[in-house]
């Protein structure tokens, strides 16, 4: 696993490259071909059983054998014996050092110890630097590159090379063990401790001039004498029943390697003892416990840490309270003899500004992470016991040591996944919440309208409701499927009347509880503002439009929809986020949006929600109680139930993309927020008289209106023009799908234009009154 672990990381297109089987005893075999001549068998990783040497890792090639599948005891895990893969030599190169890096035995231990055994009780500069030294920086220094952890394992990969890995450090302990030859001054298959890596880098491979050139290098070391720690080996706090080992008590967990005790004390001209801080140092504590920097791009960058590719969003001031936490919680005494940990928190204060500054902790190191993300078939949640995978034919809980990749800490559900069968769990009837969606997709019965017994569930409309929570769960951005999600009410508003209350928010927040999301008030909406976007970080999944009115200006978001959008942060460059990267959008609205061209249809999924919950009748007064956690305890089975029917809606949006249903009165109320209700009414008789044949025109549409309501007529209260009437029954017209044609006609000079039903039309040409077809 750990082998398979480093592949997938590194080369992760190799391990599929690879016929895999297991064998009788337990092991296992990785065979592939390879075009150039076969080398003999070889052995690239021993290990130690009981004091004795055994091969962990071999190859079979010229003049070796296995024993394969179909032989009994023989299980094939991927791939085919009869179809082998071809690895290039850099693919079969890498798989080779890999397995090296399991290696137990090297060949040579080199170090001051094997060279100048000491029996003496004296603690010797190479022995300090063993304890206390540092040896990435050297490493790095000369082009060495950290390309992995994994525990207490160090991955590293020689200079010039741009794939793969030379070397470990601590899976021999404390020791560098080199398994590739191009790595001067370090030779293959020996092992090197710390003093040995500074020796070899530093002196030339001269340990005795080493033991004297480091203590010149490294004075913090060492006291002025050279021989002694300034203080014990550093501790790591830890906890044992809230008493730490060391005797102090509530101890934070942080470990001090060398080069990362970022104070000193020394002494000054007159040789009184200084506390000294230093800022390097500090930049290599943080980053040694995870902080650094993600590249958003290459103007901007935000703060993070990393632990255990659990990626945590942070700012300065998270960062510097890491650190005061750690002062804080020190052993007194801890390093220095003179000062406290009160001393040395004082001396970080007076240089607050500098450290929690933007130019400083920009020095940190820069991440360029590759983050698990929903792919167009496949959908990932993170919970505490593990990651769900989400697919069109199951829902499956994996582990978290499968993680290759990297996920947001915010992006975790704070609760295990208990799974539930398919049965159970795709039932709306079986959770809250799925009762919850079945009232929202039931109409009122119009033969009883005030008895919500009587009511009956939209079954396609509790469809659609289920693939549209499923599309905004599944964070993948499909260019095939740019909609917005638009949640409005299905009763129509009269005169004054307040609607809403419906549940659309307790919508939202339980599609929250799987996503991270960005919420704006739709009262306050200003897309004109060039920070509109600044709320947004790289964690966001899903954007919420809370309740607009029904003059949002929805195209605004066409092209956040279809193409991506830039954030533009105060102060800093604006970042272009491409539209793979863009959350989804749900949008809720009392109101409607009325606007439907096909450029505003092609980019809306719209869903009615009936009256059904009230403000006068909520969810808690029909089901007894809150949702989520002012409602359901942490182990209340309810979040089972929830979880797995949110995670199915899911599944059911894979087998069956977004389902549409007919709307009760959306389109009436696309209406009524486009013009009066007097002009719909007006619009039906007109409708009448186009169905028998008659052509329509626009100035009759005009006269005829505000002669019959004298209040839209010229010079009136709400007087109107007859380019509003035209626009309104065009409109009309394409809400009510009426299949027309709207021409103009010459008469004696007169042009006028008019609407006719398409099937009065004959061929599709207009005749005109005076016999002559045109337009």
């Amino acid at each position: 696993e750990e082998y398979k672990h480093i592949i997938l990381s590194h080369f992760p297109e190799i391990w599929d490259k690879l016929f895999i089987e297991t064998s009788q005893s337990g092991g296992y075999h990785l065979i592939y071909r390879h075009s150039n001549k076969p080398e003999g068998s070889r052995k690239l990783a021993m290990q130690l059983i009981d004091g004795k040497r055994d091969t962990l890792i071999e190859t079979k090639e010229e003049g070796g054998y296995v024993i394969v599948y179909h032989s009994p005891g023989y299980v094939p895990v991927q791939g085919s014996l009869t179809t082998l893969n071809t690895l290039t030599d850099d693919e079969r190169h890498f798989l080779l050092e890999v397995a090296r890096s399991f290696n137990e035995i090297p060949e040579q231990d080199v170090s001051h110890n094997s060279k100048f055994p000491s029996n003496q009780s004296i603690t010797r500069p190479g022995d300090i630097f063993n304890e206390q030294g540092e040896h990435s920086d050297l490493l790095q220094e000369i082009g060495w590159i950290l390309v992995g952890v994994k525990g207490n394992i160090e991955y590293w990969r020689r200079p010039d090379k741009n794939k793969g890995i030379s070397a470990t450090f601590n899976y021999v302990p404390n020791k560098l063990y080199v398994f590739t030859s191009n790595a001067e001054p370090f030779e293959l298959n020996k092992t090197y401790d710390k003093f040995a890596i500074y020796t070899q880098l530093k002196c030339g491979g001269d340990f005795k001039y080493a033991a004297r050139k480091v203590k010149e290098d490294y004075p913090h070391l060492f006291t002025n004498n050279g021989n002694v720690l300034v203080a014990p080996a550093s501790p790591k706090a830890t906890h044992t029943n809230g008493t730490a080992q060391n005797g102090s008590s509530n101890l934070v967990d942080v470990q001090f390697p060398p080069r990362t005790i970022f104070w000193h004390e020394t002494t000054d001209a007159r040789g009184k003892p200084k506390l000294s801080l230093s800022k390097s140092n500090l930049i290599n504590f943080l980053e040694y416990h995870g902080y650094g920097k993600l590249w958003l791009d290459k103007n901007l960058s935000h703060f993070i840490n990393i632990k255990d590719h659990i990626v945590t969003e942070e700012t300065p001031e998270t960062i510097i309270d890491f650190v005061k936490k750690t002062v804080q919680q020190l052993p007194e005494g801890y390093l220095t003899e003179n000062y406290t940990k009160h001393d040395i928190w004082e001396t970080l204060l007076n240089s607050i500004t500098k450290l929690k500054s933007k130019d400083y902790l920009e020095t940190l190191k820069g991440y360029d992470l590759k983050f698990i993300r929903d792919t167009l078939d496949t959908a990932y949640f993170f919970f505490k016991n593990g990651i769900v995978e989400v697919t069109k034919d199951a829902i499956t809980l994996k582990p978290f040591n499968n993680i290759h990749h990297y996920i947001w800490k915010e992006q975790i559900i704070p609760h295990d996944f208990n799974q539930l069968d398919e049965e159970t769990a795709s039932e709306s009837a079986n959770c809250l919440i799925g009762r919850f969606f079945e009232r929202v997709c039931s109409p009122a019965n119009k033969e009883f309208p005030g008895d919500r017994s009587k009511r009956v569930i939209d079954l396609a409309r509790l469809e659609a409701l289920i693939t549209a929570i499923g599309y905004l769960l599944h964070t993948y951005q499909n260019p095939a499927l740019t909609k917005a999600v638009i949640i409005c009410e299905e009763k129509i508003s009269r005169d004054d009347e307040a609607n809403g209350r419906t549940g659309k928010g307790l919508t939202a927040y339980a599609i929250s509880k799987l996503r991270k999301r960005v919420v704006y008030n739709g009262k306050q909406v200003d897309f004109d503002d060039r920070f509109f976007y600044q709320k947004i970080s790289p964690d966001t999944q899903l954007l919420y439009f809370d309740d607009v009115k029904k003059n949002f200006d929805f195209e605004a978001l066409f092209s956040f929809l279809t193409e991506g959008f830039s954030i533009e942060y105060k102060g800093m460059k604006p970042i272009d986020v491409p539209f793979d990267k863009t959350p989804k959008v749900l949008i809720s609205t009392n109101s409607v949006l009325s606007n439907d061209t096909d450029s505003h249809r092609a980019r809306k999924f719209e869903i009615e929600y009936s009256d059904y919950f009230s403000a006068d009748y909520t969810p808690v007064d029909e089901f007894g109680g809150n949702f989520f956690e002012k409602g359901w305890p942490d182990d209340d089975p309810e979040w089972d139930r929830f979880y797995n029917f949110m995670l199915y809606c899911v599944k059911h949006y894979f087998n069956n993309s977004l389902s549409s249903y007919t709307p009760v009165n959306l389109n009436e109320r696309k209406l009524l927020a486009m013009m009066p209700e007097e002009f719909i009414e007006f619009s039906d008789i007109i409708y009448d008289k186009m169905q028998k044949g008659e052509k329509v025109y626009r100035e009759k549409i005009y006269e005829d209106f505000v002669a019959e309501y004298k209040s839209y007529g010229p010079n009136s209260k709400f007087a109107v023009s007859q380019r509003a009437t035209t626009k309104w029954f065009n409109f009309y017209l394409k809400i009510k799908k009426i299949d027309f044609v709207e021409a103009r006609i010459t008469t004696r000079g007169d042009r006028s234009r008019y609407w006719i039903l398409s099937k009065y039309n004959i061929n599709n040409t207009l005749i005109n009154d005076e016999g002559n077809n045109g337009f």
